[in-house]
């Protein structure tokens, strides 16, 4: 290599040297990050299939003497009785067959829960008065009394499992596992939002294989009366008898131990008019109480309150002849939504002529009304 060259070389890379220490020297960055959250905002998906109409499932038929093995085809249609009973419940004709058939326990009332979370079935039944005849907590075929007798019970199907109905009302509960093992977590790019769904095949599932996929309960009435009774003396027709069915998801608010929100710090406390914008309460000539506008945030939290004719009813929640409708549905513990309330006859009865004002407490501690004259 040439002397000139080297000199050449050399200049290039002293400018070179000269020329990156400027850079680096000069040189800087910065930069900044936000962050992001991916989680499922609702968690516990609700989704239960619930007969809501049981027809004529609980119409029963007293045979204290037998006579329908025999000669009951000429009055029901040519159906057939089970032989050695003295309660009946209609059953629809076998597939393939036209012929109905009768027996002690009714057709069963069946919950399935396609919830990825436990939920609990409350049911409540109640006996009509009877007159003239005596209601039994226990089974009547023993009895030699002449006392006519009839025992009636909410069943799952073992007699172990039987509940005696009263006058006064009763109260059974059960929890029907959730499906979680059937559901998967999706993006919803419309919604931006990720959500928990039933993956097929269980989300395809018609009514018929819903056993495959989901848990379920059923419920029945079961029952009979006594042989020996003077049944021929009696002048009333045997006492009807209520049911009614809901369900709630296992977790979220508190519950006390009927499973209806817990009661009011003070029921007396005068009730606040709704916010605007907010959650509202109306009550109809008919009875009907609705309550609108509830969310996650502000919900419903406690047990209704009537007043009327000075005065103050608590602790409704219970009464069989109030029906709460939306449960599950419309209304949720966990999202709010609007949930009604339908007061019964003899509610209706009592209020007649008065002015009444119904009052419920909020999960934020307010109280809302609403008042209507009957």
């Amino acid at each position: 290599m040439s002397n000139k060259y080297r000199k050449v070389l050399a200049a290039v890379l002293a400018a070179a040297m000269v020329l990156g220490g400027f850079v680096a020297d000069a040189a800087s960055g910065s930069g900044q990050g936000g962050g992001s959250l991916d989680i499922v905002k609702y968690p516990d998906v609700f989704q239960v299939v619930l007969p809501t109409n049981a027809g004529r499932q609980f119409n029963y038929i007293l045979d204290p003497t037998g006579i329908l093995v025999n000669v009951g085809a000429d009055k029901y249609g040519g159906a057939t009785f089970e032989p050695g009973k003295t309660m009946y419940f209609h059953h629809k004709p076998a597939s393939g067959s036209n012929t109905p058939h009768y027996t002690d326990v009714s057709e069963p009332i069946t919950a399935y829960n396609k919830s990825n979370i436990d939920v609990e079935i409350k049911i409540k039944a109640k006996l009509s008065a009877p007159s003239g005849i005596t209601v039994s907590a226990t089974r009547t075929a023993g009895d030699t009394s002449t006392d006519p007798k009839m025992y009636l019970a909410l069943t799952e199907g073992p007699v172990s499992t039987e509940k005696a109905v009263t006058e006064q009302g009763i109260v059974a509960t059960a929890s029907i596992a959730s499906a979680a093992i059937h559901y998967k977590t999706i993006y919803d790019g419309h919604s931006d939002m990720y959500k928990n769904v039933l993956k097929d095949p269980a989300a395809s599932a018609d009514e018929e294989d819903y056993g495959t996929f989901f848990k379920s309960y059923s419920f029945m009435l079961t029952g009979d009366c006594n042989p020996g009774g003077k049944w021929e003396d009696l002048k009333s027709t045997p006492p009807s008898i209520s049911v009614v069915w809901s369900i709630e998801k296992m977790e979220g608010v508190a519950l006390g131990e009927s499973g209806m929100p817990e009661l009011p710090d003070n029921p007396n406390n005068p009730a606040t008019p709704s916010v605007p914008g907010g959650p509202s309460m109306t009550i109809s000539k008919t009875g009907l109480i609705t309550i609108t506008g509830l969310t996650a945030d502000i919900n419903y939290r406690n047990r209704l309150t009537l007043t009327y004719g000075g005065q103050t009813t608590n602790n409704l929640d219970d009464d069989l002849d109030l029906t709460w409708y939306g449960v599950g549905n419309e209304w949720t513990s966990a999202k709010g939504g609007t949930l009604k309330i339908q007061l019964g006859p003899s509610w209706m009865n009592a209020v007649k002529g008065k002015s009444v004002t119904a009052t419920v407490k909020l999960t934020n501690g307010q109280m809302i009304s609403a008042t209507e004259q009957f």
